[in-house]
């Protein structure tokens, strides 16, 4: 594990939110912009069903599975996967467990990988999970890492969705990968967009189904 990098990290999450958003904006003013997502084709589109946000995504994914979810912070969505979902094992795998909730890491079937999630990802069989749930770096490189990861580890009919479906944020968050890295991979491996959430924020969550 990369410790400068996790160090890093860490001391991030230590700043007061003002003082994170302002080095959030300078970073943003000295990166160039990303390039533009290829455009995607609408027969990956047509069986696409928008849901009102990323929560009701939670009641049409399968119940009773193997899920993961990369990046959870708090904790909040893994709570309610597991209200709604009631997965037979939740993986969560993050680089840092310092802020989850006592009563997520606690619950008998959440197991917690500390680590980098492409990495922790590869140790499991390929077609474990029913599907996984991609909320961690938000570069075009990490999310691409995440992706050739992950797409092996999801069942044939299972899904990979993905949080902070944009190209770019706000000056306050900076710029995201997510957008053109998925794009590319939907087009790449023939992946079809099965959901897509709407989000306050225009921070939407998108759902696509392996084939």
């Amino acid at each position: 594990m990369n410790v400068k990098y996790m160090l890093s990290h860490r001391l991030r999450s230590l700043l007061p939110e003002p003082i994170k958003r302002i080095l959030r904006a300078a970073r943003l003013g000295l990166t160039a912009p990303e390039p533009y997502s290829p455009q995607i084709p609408q027969a990956l589109l047509e069986s696409c069903k928008v849901l009102s946000d990323r929560f009701v995504l939670l009641e049409y994914l399968p119940k009773n599975g193997r899920v993961a979810e990369i990046g959870t912070l708090k904790g909040d969505y893994a709570r309610k996967i597991i209200d709604v979902c009631d997965p037979e094992e939740l993986h969560l795998i993050d680089i840092d467990f310092s802020q989850l909730a006592l009563d997520v890491s606690t619950n008998k079937i959440v197991k917690l990988h500390e680590g980098f999630s492409h990495k922790i990802l590869d140790t499991f069989p390929e077609n474990y999970f029913d599907w996984i749930y991609i909320d961690g770096d938000h570069t075009y490189e990490g999310v691409k890492r995440d992706i050739s990861v992950a797409m092996k580890k999801v069942k044939p009919g299972g899904f990979l969705v993905f949080n902070d479906f944009a190209r770019i944020a706000s000056v306050g968050l900076g710029t995201f990968g997510v957008h053109r890295a998925v794009c590319e991979f939907s087009i790449e491996y023939n992946w079809q967009f099965t959901y897509f959430c709407l989000d306050g924020d225009a921070l939407h969550d998108v759902a696509l189904r392996k084939r």
